[in-house]
């Protein structure tokens, strides 16, 4: 307790304020991929995820990965990062039974660029194993500007943020758990 004394002398008791902080009560947030029943836990840096449905493809089962923050961007010459092409992740799922034929190169199921080391168990589940991807031979239109004659300008504003969120995704993505 405090003691303070006025200008007449006397003197009035104030309890200290704690100089604690109040404990956060922000939750955690979730990408849920409601249709897999699985979660990733996201960051500040990619808390705007989102996917598109599930697509299959053979044997396996794809979501490509985009962020808002991404699609708002675009660069000075006016180009939307908003592309449904180019994907920040690609999480593909695969069943346990079927992982030696989508990673076998002879084999009539195979996913191009990928090998068993690149899928991962999970302890939820024992009937899938998942694999997360960035592997596009490009990145989306906004990371170019318009090109002078054969020399094409990397935009130097866009490509930091685009990685920072890809990295934050690829981080999540690592802690991929049951819904």
């Amino acid at each position: 307790m405090l003691h303070k004394f006025n200008n007449k002398g006397f003197a009035a008791v104030y309890k200290k304020k704690s100089s604690k902080a109040p404990a956060s009560t922000t939750a955690p947030k979730f990408l849920v991929i409601k249709e897999w029943n699985v979660k990733i836990p996201l960051s500040n840096a990619d808390s705007g995820a989102y996917y598109t449905a599930p697509a299959t493809y053979g044997l396996v089962q794809d979501v490509s990965v985009f962020d808002k923050s991404i699609d708002v961007t675009t660069n000075s010459d006016g180009k939307s990062c908003k592309d449904g092409n180019y994907p920040l992740l690609a999480i593909s799922r695969v069943k346990v039974g079927d992982l030696a034929s989508v990673t076998d190169p002879n084999s009539p199921n195979f996913i191009a660029d990928t090998g068993p080391a690149d899928f991962k168990k999970v302890t939820f589940t024992a009937q899938y194993e998942f694999a997360g991807s960035t592997h596009n031979q490009a990145g989306p239109q906004c990371l170019t500007l318009q090109s002078t004659g054969n020399i094409t300008k990397t935009e130097p504003t866009i490509e930091p943020k685009y990685t920072a969120v890809q990295q934050a995704l690829i981080d999540s993505y690592n802690h991929l758990q049951a819904e």
